[in-house]
């Protein structure tokens, strides 16, 4: 394997025997194929391993290591670790690649001059093995690289599986920074911020990455106030190093409040909007907004019509 130009694509796997397959054969079959798959089984108790074992048999860019079962994070910072590739990126072991998504994005990097390559993302669910494809989202428009202004105030929390799609070079994951393997939700999003600070990002306006919808996806888990909770916290970790002034910062957690609000209704979930509600109106004033009506409107619709 010629280690000039390998990209290496790590998949954290964890009870994926359903799914995997697909997934890595969705790498392998890159019309880019100067790759390395590092499959990282995070403990699976299923029989996610065998079916990994079988592919390795046949096809030696896949690389497989086991750990103890340690949460995403910690699978993919152990991948990053064994990674050969002069380019590292990444893909769960349910989401599924475009064909042309490493090609396109290696040569986005070598031609801008940049850092790390980001792309768009369409969303899909599966029944029975027919697939329904969902809404797309596309990074921010930009004409210089992505800052972290563009990347923390305009993104919407539903869209940061923008992140999942990234291809960057190997040094950007040798600068000392790593997932932070205590957060359990918004870890990929904290991850990208501290890189963001200190690289150029780049933008191709393409769906290239497949993000499979289900009940059983790691972050199902979790409650719209925990993860609202999470995402304060890490911005108020950050925003002042980047000197955002008050305004802007207020107009992010009022924006982040009325979004999980809205969620919470959306969903019928009404204890939870309560509980958000209630911090809202305690740390910003989205009780004087317009927003926070018209989503009580539209929800009211939704409900009497």
């Amino acid at each position: 394997m010629n280690n000039s130009g390998l990209v290496s694509v790590i998949m954290p796997a964890y009870n994926a025997e359903s799914t995997i397959l697909e997934s890595c054969r969705s790498v392998l079959n890159q019309s880019y194929d100067n790759i390395e798959l590092v499959v990282v089984n995070d403990g699976s108790t299923d029989g996610t391993l065998s079916k990994i074992e079988e592919l390795r048999h046949s096809d030696p860019r896949v690389v497989l290591v086991t750990l103890k079962n340690g949460g995403v994070s910690k699978a993919r910072n152990f991948g990053i670790s064994v990674a050969r590739g002069s380019f590292i990126a990444f893909l769960d072991a349910d989401d599924i690649y475009d064909k042309e998504k490493v090609k396109k994005q290696v040569k986005a990097l070598n031609n801008l001059k940049c850092d790390a390559v980001i792309s768009g993302v369409k969303r899909f669910t599966e029944t029975l093995g027919d697939k329904r494809w969902l809404q797309g989202s596309l990074p921010p428009r930009n004409n210089e690289y992505i800052s972290f202004s563009d990347v923390l105030l305009r993104l919407p929390t539903s869209n940061y599986a923008l992140f999942h799609t990234a291809l960057a070079r190997k040094e950007v994951f040798r600068s000392g920074e790593c997932y932070s393997e205590s957060l359990k939700t918004g870890e990929d999003w904290d991850y990208w911020l501290r890189l963001s600070q200190k690289f150029r990002f780049r933008a191709l306006y393409e769906e290239l990455y497949f993000y499979r919808k289900h009940d059983a996806s790691a972050t199902s888990s979790y409650t719209d106030l925990m993860t609202l909770k999470t995402h304060l916290e890490i911005f108020n970790k950050y925003h002042s190093a980047h000197a955002l002034g008050r305004s802007e910062a207020r107009k992010w957690i009022l924006a982040k409040y009325l979004e999980f609000f809205n969620n919470c209704l959306y969903k019928s979930h009404y204890r939870e909007a309560g509980a958000i509600f209630i911090r809202g109106v305690l740390n910003t004033s989205m009780i004087f907004r317009r927003r926070f009506y018209e989503i009580l409107k539209d929800r009211i619709k939704e409900k009497v019509f």
